[in-house]
């Protein structure tokens, strides 16, 4: 993220808006934010069963309207950073016009998670249309693995599918895989970097961690808690 920022035209903002936090926390000012994750909504396609947000009850879907006040908001503040996640939010039908307006607010790099499992030709299109800086697939190790912990059989093949279809269609979208550090199963994170390389993608590993506002009282967040 860092690295597109800094060798491409916007990164004059980039500096500006970080020298800027750094003045204000200096001077005893409440900072503005660069960075935010923003969750979009609580359905999930998939049932991992190491997550808790598509068990909440009632749901939560925030709609267009808000989110759009949302977004105007943090590109005033001088956000560089801003990711949709989930749930899935490619179950959110104006998710894509949303990260096309982010960029319109003056927000530097968007970026996006699935499981891809929605990820067509035609979604990956509207990526392209939007220009999405990054969009991040998870993938939990081979494909007994990852199936069985997402809850979805094919959901492995779909995410080599779908790489190949941004690559074709967004070919100016980083394509990034999300997996996780288990340290009771290494040999998964390990597969995950080793096909990572074969594809020609970048990964990022992240240690396995709780949810805990999302339901700390869900069976599966007491289970890794145990671990």
């Amino acid at each position: 993220m860092i690295r597109e920022i800094i060798f491409k035209p916007h990164f004059l903002r980039f500096a500006y808006r970080t020298l800027r936090w750094h003045l204000r926390y200096s001077l005893g000012q409440n900072p503005l934010p660069l960075v935010c994750g923003f969750y979009i909504t609580s359905k999930c396609n998939f049932r991992c069963h190491f997550c808790n947000i598509w068990r909440m009850s009632p749901g939560f879907q925030i709609s267009e309207e808000e989110a759009r006040r949302l977004i105007k908001e943090l590109g005033k503040m001088g956000l560089i950073y801003f990711s949709f996640s989930g749930g899935e939010p490619l179950l959110v039908p104006y998710c894509f016009d949303l990260l096309a307006y982010a960029k319109k607010c003056g927000i530097l790099y968007t970026h996006i998670v699935s499981n891809g499992y929605l990820m067509d030709v035609a979604r990956a299109k509207k990526l392209a249309e939007a220009h999405v800086s990054e969009i991040s697939f998870s993938l939990d190790g081979d494909e007994k693995v990852h199936d069985q912990n997402r809850g979805m059989k094919g959901a492995f093949n779909k995410v080599i599918e779908v790489i190949d279809h941004v690559k074709t269609h967004a070919p100016k979208t980083e394509i990034v895989l999300n997996t996780i550090l288990n340290p009771i199963q290494p040999e998964n994170a390990i597969f995950a970097l080793n096909l990572a390389k074969r594809l020609g993608v970048k990964i990022k590993v992240q240690p396995i961690n709780d949810h805990p506002s999302f339901g700390a009282n869900e069976p599966a967040l007491k289970q890794r808690r145990s671990l």
